[in-house]
Formats: structure tokens, C-alpha cells, sequence
């Protein structure tokens, strides 16, 4: 058979054979070469990044872009500069690919923090990889982690009597502790 050697375009393209012998006769054969990308993207993360709350319009958070995590993530088709990136933290059964490009931590999310970047070309194929990232409280504008408190006792009368199925109530200005 005929060898069609050949660099083709992602997509459909047309080629035709054309064949000839010592007597003159000729023939042609058109035939479609398809070509489709289903190579997922190599994506590459930055490990050990990290990020302080800060205080924003919004509140006191951080936010970071999922770009900031790439390090050099490559496809075999889709030029580096049209891959898309996205963002979630780490899940236990990641399948599809998330939607955000930004994530926001805020007080409760100090620490180190589990995240999936994910890349996905042009044509769809998608693939992600694992970094972490530390979020510190550099301004110490969070509360202080003062854990679950508890509340007893025995509610009496001025006589010195228990009273039962008494309800307390603690209320403060601050809303960590209302």
C-alpha cells in the first residue's frame, strides 16, 4: 500500500491518492485523515507556596489564582499561553475538572491547605496535579482559636432551691463567640 507520510492539522483533511503504471492508465483515490487530540495536558505545580490573610474590601481573606501554582505545565497541541487554569482544594475523588480560577481562604483555613491545579487544552482533555499551600495569619488580624468552651453549673434561688430546664445564653459584640 501507498504510505502517506505526512505532518496534519488537527481536524479533518483531505488527501488524494494518485497512482499510474507503464501503459498509461491512471487512477485516484480520495481518502480523510482525521486527527484529534486526546492527549491530556502535563501539568506542573509549584510545591510549598504560601500567602497571609489579609484585610480586603471583602472581609479578611486571601486569595490566590490558580497561575500562581503553575510551573511550566505543557501540552502537545495547545500553545502553553491558551491552556486554561483552575483551581479547588484537594478532594478525595477528583473526576472533573472545577470551574474557579481563584480560591479564597480566610481565618478558619490557616494552616496548610490541599489543592488541585488543573489544565485543560483546547480541545478539552484535562489533567490536574497535587500542591499545597500555607496559609498564615502574618497580621494577626484572626481571632484566636480558643476551641469549644463549656457551661455548668446548678441554677438556684435566692433560697437556695435548684431550678430545672433553665436556658443560658452568652451574647458578645464579637461574632466568633455569639
Amino acid at each position: 500500500g501507498g504510505n502517506i507520510k505526512w505532518i496534519y492539522p488537527l481536524g479533518r483533511t483531505g488527501v488524494t491518492y494518485k497512482g499510474s503504471d507503464g501503459c498509461g492508465n491512471v487512477a485516484a483515490c480520495k481518502v480523510r485523515i482525521t486527527v484529534e487530540d486526546q492527549k491530556s495536558p502535563g501539568v506542573v505545580c509549584y510545591h510549598g507556596l504560601s500567602t497571609s490573610i489579609a484585610q480586603m474590601p471583602g472581609g479578611i481573606m486571601a486569595m490566590v489564582d490558580a497561575k500562581a501554582f503553575n510551573a511550566g505545565s505543557r501540552d502537545n497541541c495547545t500553545d502553553t499561553t491558551n491552556l486554561k487554569f483552575t483551581i479547588r482544594r484537594a478532594s478525595l475523588n477528583p473526576t472533573v475538572p472545577p470551574t474557579a480560577t481563584q480560591l479564597t481562604f480566610d481565618c478558619a483555613d490557616v494552616g496548610t491547605q490541599g489543592i488541585e491545579l488543573w489544565a485543560t487544552d483546547e480541545s478539552g482533555n484535562s489533567a490536574y496535579c497535587l500542591t499545597t499551600i500555607l496559609i498564615t495569619d502574618n497580621g494577626q488580624l484572626c481571632p484566636p482559636d480558643v476551641g469549644l468552651g463549656v457551661v455548668a453549673g446548678i441554677i438556684k434561688t435566692p433560697d437556695g432551691n435548684n431550678v430545672e430546664k433553665v436556658r443560658i445564653s452568652i451574647k458578645s459584640q464579637n461574632p466568633m463567640y455569639s
